[in-house]
């Protein structure tokens, strides 16, 4: 079992890091990233992680630095996850920023989404962490279709992807203790589920702006 979900886990890796966008601005070949990822080192770290239900950002630091000179023909940083969670908080909170950001941001770029593929098998691993007893899910298409202002929740929507806060606050946690991320997930997790029994029973409630002020108000 454990096997096959790693399997899964590399291949979704693999087709992330595939998208052309994504290789413009990392300005690598296709092949050179792929083949970097589909190797034993990778897998097998990421394998005795799984095994453990280990989904935490340093699990993930350990498998990308097998990878990591292959790549970028440098040694990882020492203080690798704490230049890429300051490198994720300036993207949505640069004054927050309490380092210089004078390195290239490549290899954090790649990371982060690595991590987002991470966070995505997290939710359904039943580790019994807060990450997978109160996943973080956005409105599903059908309920977006139906807000009376869509654009005003596909801007939030994009913008919590496009700056990677569900990351930064997992990376906030591990590097500096701080459990916002629990909070959140469980005040998103049970605002949604109240709303979403309230709208069942006729009750008028706009579900995508319960989602953004429990992500928001609960920060």
């Amino acid at each position: 079992m454990y096997r096959e979900l790693t399997a899964k886990l590399v291949t979704t890796i693999r087709r992330r890091v595939s998208n052309w966008r994504f290789l413009l601005m990392m300005q690598l070949k296709k092949e050179y990233l792929t083949d970097a990822i589909s190797s034993k080192s990778f897998y097998h770290v990421l394998l005795k992680h799984i095994e453990n239900k280990d989904f935490s950002c340093i699990a993930l630091k350990e498998a990308y630095e097998t990878i990591y000179g292959d790549i970028f023909d440098e040694p990882m940083p020492e203080n690798f996850l704490m230049q890429c969670y300051q490198y994720t908080l300036s993207k949505s909170f640069p004054d927050a920023v309490t380092i210089g950001l004078n390195f290239s941001h490549k290899p954090y770029e790649l990371y982060l989404l690595m991590l987002r593929v991470f966070c995505e098998f997290q939710k359904q691993s039943e580790d019994e962490t807060f990450m997978s007893v109160y996943p973080f899910e956005l409105l599903s298409k059908n309920e977006v279709l139906d807000l009376e202002d869509q654009s005003e929740y596909k801007k939030f929507s994009e913008a919590f992807s496009d700056q990677y806060i569900y990351e930064m606050m997992k990376l906030n946690y591990e590097v500096t203790g701080h459990s916002t991320i629990e909070h959140i997930l469980g005040v998103h997790y049970l605002a949604l589920k109240i709303a979403r029994q309230l709208k069942a029973e006729g009750v008028p409630i706009d579900l995508g702006r319960v989602s953004g002020a429990a992500v928001i108000g609960s920060g």
